[in-house]
Order: structure tokens, then C-alpha cells, then sequence
């Protein structure tokens, strides 16, 4: 059998070793798609499963978190980057 290549983007060879290119051909492989529902399937299955977390953790909350802290992460390298361009604006003395 002929060595396996991975071709970059870059148009850069790299030889695979089999078991790395049975792995690439494994994800590559096709899914199975998800069965499609009609509308009251949907809404069954909605039925169903509403309240299933109840109890647990709320994930509104947690979501709500997360986008908090990214802002505030957001925030911090916002203004770095205006201290950044104002020092560099300066003349020097």
C-alpha cells in the first residue's frame, strides 16, 4: 500500500503513519443524521422532556455567568490595549 499524505493548505506533504490515518479516515467517516420529526413528534418528545433538570444546577444561570466573566475578560483586554496605544502615543521625553 502507498504511504498516506495529509496535504496543508499550504500545499505542505505529511506522511501518516496507518494508524493515525485510520483515525483521520474514522472521523471523516459520515454520521448517521437524526431522525426527522413533524411537528407533533416535536412536541411530544418537548413534553417529555420538560423539567428533566429541574433540580439541578441552573444552566440559565450558568450561562449567564460565563457571558459575564467574557465580558469582563473582553473589558480587561479592551483597555490594556487603549493604555497600549496611549503610551505609545506619547512622545518620549
Amino acid at each position: 500500500m502507498e504511504q498516506a499524505m495529509l496535504i496543508t493548505p499550504q500545499g505542505e506533504r505529511i506522511a501518516l503513519p496507518p494508524h493515525t490515518y485510520a483515525l483521520v479516515m474514522e472521523m471523516l467517516r459520515p454520521v448517521k443524521p437524526l431522525p426527522v420529526m413533524d411537528k407533533e413528534e416535536l412536541q411530544s418528545l418537548i413534553k417529555e422532556t420538560k423539567g428533566m433538570l429541574a433540580g439541578g444546577p441552573s444552566l440559565t444561570q450558568a450561562l449567564l455567568k460565563s457571558r459575564r466573566e467574557e465580558r469582563e475578560r473582553e473589558e480587561r483586554r479592551a483597555r490594556a490595549r487603549r493604555r497600549r496605544v496611549s503610551a505609545e502615543g506619547k512622545p518620549s521625553a
